[in-house]
């Protein structure tokens, strides 16, 4: 071919070289709703629906869901490498954020503590994040997306995001999650798109680097004379089996269109939604249960049911974290299934049948325990002389302060040592016994010290005060967490008076009758005797209607 009729053609190349060899721009997208001891962040990851416009705009992504701080720390990095030799970094986190009067802080999934050092140690610096951005000013954005209501952690930090130092060249978004979706999908992943104004349209706010007609990806405008013919885009075909396998988001689905399309335009996307999809082999499991849009009070009945079964959920409160996840595992590799942490409908309703069945195993061995326990007691007070002298009935109350003869033990007790009081004594005395407190029988103590009542009212405050005031604190405290309700108590009054443990009156008070009963329950099932109720009290006493008492 002649030299002059090359010029056309080398000058198309000369052209298009530095387009060719422009660096591929480089980003990090994170997307965090399900904390391990945070609150939710409700559409956390919704930012993650911008990923393939991104990459559809020739962005270098990494994507995170759920990310820990490892996964974090390592994307980071990848991202300082990518940084070098891009032309423009782009950094969206969303999720919680904490702040302290000197840094804000986003927070991987499993962040805990509760102190300042805690979470510098779990938690990633925004200064850390806007430090790695500053290596390419004047195209560096950091989308920050959040609702800042806050955690639900003591980590002793405010909710939110504090004040930031922004360096210079760096852009800062700041906006609701779905907000900076938008803005993500419509304004940063469109060459030439005005940012002030994309976010501005969005709902958002920008801070920092923000000149107006500042976009993220510059226009790609065509300088070549080209005598080429022009590239074709995918076909309608193409396109609609790609937008199928989108929908599908299936392993079968991306290979069908690889196989269909080996070098077509969203060869690269599918490949690596693909390896995403192998990458996670609980993803289908996880599907299938959130398919479910199990309510709150259906997580707490599941809940419920892995304690019955003797799993720890470390807590029954509708939030499917570590916990909860880690005693799914554990039923399912103990009741030989798959073990992936997520359930299905199968699965929930197997799990409900065998709750229901050791319910009743639990009914039935604390009927044979009662049965037991009442044949020792009424052998001891037999044993005792029946109550007939003093010391048999002190002996008696001493091993069964809470047993079914109990009150009338208490009531010869009074009458034998009461025709021997005085009048002062006894008044003194019968206001102690109704008070039943360390505090009330100590002031007795104080003035009859020698008295009548004086022997039985040390055993009582003995008794009281063995307890221990911090646990009888931490009983009180954890009953109170429950948040009973007047008809939820009634309730749960009604089942110990079926389980003959004498509560006193249906009527929502707890008072020293009801205490009395919830010891002697505690005792029949082996539980610590606190006289108050706490998770594992309640699931225990109240078997297969705990569902209904509690909700």
């Amino acid at each position: 071919m002649a030299p002059w009729r090359l010029l056309p053609l080398l000058l198309t190349l000369a052209l298009m070289l530095p387009a060719a060899l422009r660096a591929q721009e480089a980003g990090l997208l994170v997307g965090n709703a399900r904390y391990d001891l945070a609150e939710p962040l409700r559409r956390g990851d919704a930012i993650l629906d911008a990923r393939d416009a991104l990459r559809g705009a020739g962005l270098d992504l990494q994507v995170l869901e759920d990310a820990d701080r490892d996964s974090l720390s390592t994307a980071l990095r990848q991202l300082e490498q990518q940084g070098r030799r891009a032309d423009g970094v782009l950094v969206a986190l969303s999720g919680r954020f904490v702040s302290s009067r000197d840094e804000s802080y986003y927070l991987p999934i499993e962040a805990e503590g509760a102190s300042l050092i805690d979470t510098a140690l779990s938690a990633v610096p925004l200064s850390a994040v806007m430090g790695l951005l500053s290596n390419a000013p004047g195209r560096a954005v950091l989308v920050l997306a959040t609702d800042d209501r806050g955690t639900s952690s003591g980590l002793g930090l405010s909710p939110g995001i504090g004040r930031l130092d922004i360096p210079q060249g760096v852009t800062v978004i700041r906006a609701t999650p779905t907000a900076a979706r938008d803005i993500l999908r419509d304004t940063l992943a469109r060459p030439g798109a005005g940012i002030s104004a994309g976010v501005e349209d969005a709902g958002g706010t920008v801070q920092g680097f923000a000149p107006g007609g500042l976009s993220f990806l510059p226009e790609r405008t065509s300088r070549t004379i080209s005598i080429l013919p022009a590239q074709q885009g995918p076909s309608g075909a193409e396109r609609d089996l790609w937008e199928q396998a989108q929908r599908a988001d299936s392993e079968a689905g991306f290979i069908e269109y690889l196989m269909a399309y080996p070098d077509g335009a969203f060869v690269d996307r599918a490949e690596d939604r693909l390896d995403d999809i192998r990458n996670d082999p609980d993803r289908l499991a996880r599907r299938a249960e959130d398919a479910l849009g199990l309510s709150a009070s259906e997580r707490q009945a599941i809940q419920r049911d892995l304690v019955l079964l003797g799993y720890d959920t470390r807590g029954i409160d509708g939030v499917f974290g570590p916990g909860t996840r880690g005693a799914i595992r554990s039923w399912q590799g103990r009741d030989g299934r798959t073990v992936t942490g997520y359930l299905d409908r199968d699965q929930i309703a197997a799990l409900d049948a065998q709750a229901a069945t050791r319910a009743a195993e639990l009914e039935e061995e604390s009927r044979r325990r009662a049965e037991l326990r009442a044949a020792a007691e009424e052998s001891y007070w037999a044993e005792t002389g029946q109550g007939r002298s003093i010391d048999g009935l002190e002996a008696f109350l001493s091993r069964y302060p809470d047993g079914n003869f109990a009150d009338e033990a208490r009531r010869r007790l009074d009458d034998m040592r009461g025709a021997e009081a005085d009048r002062a004594e006894r008044q003194a005395w019968e206001t102690a016994r109704a008070r039943d407190s360390a505090a009330g029988y100590a002031d007795f103590l104080d003035r009859f010290p020698q008295g009548r009542f004086a022997e039985t009212a040390r055993n009582r405050l003995d008794q009281l005060r063995g307890q221990g005031a911090q646990a009888n604190s931490e009983a009180e405290a954890a009953e109170a967490q429950l948040g009973l309700t007047s008809i939820t108590r009634q309730a749960i009054e009604q089942r110990l008076a079926a389980e003959g443990l004498d509560p006193g009156r249906v009527d929502g008070q707890f008072d020293e009758n009801t205490r009395r009963a919830i010891r002697r329950y505690q005792a029949q099932v082996s539980l610590p005797q606190t006289g108050y109720l706490n998770q594992i009290t309640v699931v225990r006493l109240l078997a297969d209607s705990v569902r209904r008492v509690l909700q």
